[in-house]
């Protein structure tokens, strides 16, 4: 009723048998499907993310907006004093 934990060597005989035949006839279609199906769920999680990250690319062009047109403003205020500044140097150095 028990082997004892005696390894045969029809075991051996019988897995390389298994293996072999999956190698030869059942590995390209195995590899094939998940190649499909592995497609199929990188295209079903690429659209899960896109709809969850709508809304925020939504809110972060708003927010780009209307930093770049403060940004913009700042930059123009900055540019004045600089010249301003550069103009009453010269001015200065002048004397």
């Amino acid at each position: 009723k028990f082997n004892n934990v005696e390894i045969r060597s029809y075991i051996f005989i019988g897995l390389g048998i298994v293996i072999l035949l999956y190698l030869l006839i059942f590995s390209k279609y195995f590899i094939k499907i998940n190649v499909i199906i592995i497609k199929y769920l990188k295209a079903i999680f690429r659209t899960i993310f896109q709809i969850i990250t709508y809304p925020f690319k939504v809110i972060l062009k708003i927010f780009d907006k209307l930093i770049l047109k403060n940004v913009v403003k700042i930059k123009n205020v900055i540019i004045f004093y600089v010249k301003k500044c550069k103009k009453d140097v010269i001015i200065l150095m002048h004397l």
